[in-house]
């Protein structure tokens, strides 16, 4: 493999910064190759002094095998320590170790010796931080593509000195790295959900969501927008995705789920792979180190306050492959509402110093009239099926009428403001046309304005007040 213009430059600044400062983060999207990256970082510092040795970290079986793969890929020889291997003399002469991380935090760390270098992958997790001080004169590289620690308590600047930063999202699209998203989403009410350690809890999450309208608006939304599509779903817990799956599969989809502890999981991602079964429900499983390139549809079938999270299970979609260069993300949970389009344009650096921020001002969204599809709200045309989408002007105009209508009084249009009535103004007025000062100069007679105070909740005193005020207006033909 060859590397990529991106990825020579992310590669060469991370060895700058992390000349001037011990501990840097390397951000890079979801599929950008941060592996491949890091794996040819461990081979250079190897071969510059022959006595450097390097540790790489990660925290789940999906990812030790693929970090294992690459590593080996660029010529390296590696140790592995994962559980049930005992420690031994090679885990302290090995130059370069690659571990589980709550393997080795079980074992006696002095036991393995000192590494010039540490590679920390998913480094947003709080797995890492006890490791990080017990190596104080080890150089850290922590990669990632969302750098904002799982755990508020111990920010990623506190761990680390600097950042680095590579292509957007949306760059990477644009030269044709990773796919583009087509987002739907639909309407979830959030307001029973409950957090526990600043995420929802499953129990509420569950309560909201375990229905028989939910299900069957899922597998119809499905249906719509992404039937036929190789897909993964992310649910809430293992009786969710068991009752997910079986709804799926009550209406003929070929649909499997994927437990903890499941005997049967390298059966079933065979046959999600090879496309006997065209849906793959899980719970926690595959929000990482699961890299399938031809999953052509994302389904968030849950809540999530962790925008890292977020990102990393739509991210299982973002891979090109053949004859795909779109994919299709169904969310059910509101986390485009909460985090915003998946593709959006995230200043991570500035995020690294104030995480706080990380869900300030999400530039807003709407739904496209014709195909469905959300783009920002900025957009006068959908890119997906090249929708016009009203002016700011017609839109105005739209919801007025349409509020016209709803309470009655769209015939108002041409009339004279001396031809309405009182209520009819007052209608105008909470269609935005009219503010109450006006209405209340448009009232002539005490009768009317005994009936505006009514209608608005004033007091009698407002009406006795009202009397002394200049009526002068104009009277104007409505035009809506």
């Amino acid at each position: 493999m060859k590397h990529r213009p991106y990825q020579i430059e992310l590669l060469q600044a991370t060895a700058k910064e992390i000349a001037r400062h011990r501990r840097v983060i390397m951000q890079l999207p979801t599929g950008g190759g941060k592996t491949f990256i890091f794996s040819d970082i461990i081979r250079r510092h190897l071969e510059r002094i022959p006595t450097n040795r390097v540790l790489v970290l990660t925290h789940r079986v999906e990812l030790f095998g693929q970090t294992l793969g690459a590593v080996v890929r660029t010529g390296t020889a590696v140790t592995e320590l994962k559980a049930g291997m005992p420690t031994g003399a090679q885990h302290s002469e090995t130059r370069c170790l690659i571990a589980m991380v709550e393997t080795l935090k079980r074992r006696h760390l002095p036991d393995f010796g000192h590494f010039s270098l540490i590679i920390i992958d998913e480094s947003h997790r709080a797995d890492f931080s006890d490791i990080i001080r017990a190596y104080p004169d080890s150089y850290i590289i922590g990669a990632t593509a969302t750098p904002i620690a799982a755990s508020k308590k111990y920010p990623l600047k506190d761990l680390y000195d600097s950042i680095v930063t590579g292509p957007s999202i949306n760059s990477l699209i644009k030269s044709g790295y990773l796919a583009s998203p087509v987002h739907y989403k639909a309407a979830f009410d959030s307001s029973a959900l409950r957090k526990r350690a600043g995420e929802f809890t499953p129990e509420s999450q569950f309560q909201s969501m375990s229905n028989h309208v939910h299900y069957e608006n899922l597998v119809q939304l499905w249906q719509n927008h992404a039937g036929g599509k190789k897909t993964i779903v992310f649910n809430i817990n293992q009786q969710h995705t068991r009752e997910t799956d079986a709804m799926f599969r009550r209406q003929g989809i070929a649909s499997t789920a994927i437990l903890s502890g499941d005997p049967d999981r390298d059966a079933k991602i065979a046959k999600f792979r090879s496309g006997e079964i065209q849906i793959l429900n899980n719970c926690e499983i595959f929000t990482a180190g699961f890299d399938l390139p031809d999953i052509q549809c994302v389904v968030l079938n849950r809540a999530t306050a962790s925008l890292p999270l977020w990102l990393q299970m739509v991210g299982r979609g973002s891979r090109v492959a053949s004859a795909k260069d779109t994919f299709t993300i169904l969310d059910f949970g509101g986390n485009i509402d909460r985090h915003g389009l998946w593709n959006l344009d995230r200043d991570w650096e500035q995020i690294f110093f104030n995480p706080k921020k990380a869900t300030e001002d999400v530039p807003p969204h709407k739904e496209c009239e014709k195909c469905g599809a959300l783009v920002l709200s900025v957009m006068r045309v959908c890119d997906y099926c090249g929708f016009e989408f009203p002016s700011p002007e017609e839109e105005e105009k739209k919801r007025v009428q349409g509020y016209l209508e709803k309470v009655g009084a769209s015939h108002v249009e041409g009339k004279h403001i001396d031809d309405l009535t009182i209520t009819e103004l007052y209608h105008l007025e909470l269609a935005g046309r009219y503010k109450p000062s006006y209405i209340a100069r448009i009232a002539r007679t005490r009768g009317e304005l005994s009936e505006y105070a009514r209608l608005k909740g004033y007091s009698p005193g407002w009406v006795f007040r009202q009397k002394s005020l200049d009526k002068g207006y104009s009277n104007n033909r409505i035009r809506l």
